[in-house]
């Protein structure tokens, strides 16, 4: 499986890694606290604290590595994976795109 850039603060980039590292953290539940202080402070409004927490939370470039940050100048190689984001999508179209997603082959 490719390799990814892992971010502090979205943009200060800290390390390379396999990509089926980080989703296997995922899967294990590494991130499951502070997801759920994210989501809890979205939901009550608490916009400010919510922005800081994401903010904190580990991000990764699951479709390149970069050196330096993460600008195209400075991308150093593609995983060879895309990386889909759905961010604000109702869960009705959310349920529909996912099963249209699932038709295509190469996915």
């Amino acid at each position: 499986m490719g390799k990814i850039t892992t971010y502090k603060n979205f943009n200060i980039p800290i390390e390379d890694k396999p990509l089926i590292t980080i989703l296997e953290d995922i899967k294990a539940g590494t991130y499951k606290t502070q997801i759920s202080d994210i989501r809890t402070n979205k939901a009550n409004g608490n916009t400010s604290k919510y922005d800081q927490l994401k903010k904190e939370l580990l991000a990764f470039t699951p479709s390149a590595t970069f050196n330096g940050g993460r600008k195209k100048d400075l991308l150093t190689a593609y995983s060879g994976f895309v990386h889909l984001d759905f961010d604000k999508l109702e869960t009705d179209k959310l349920s529909r795109l996912i099963e249209l997603i699932q038709t295509i082959p190469f996915t």
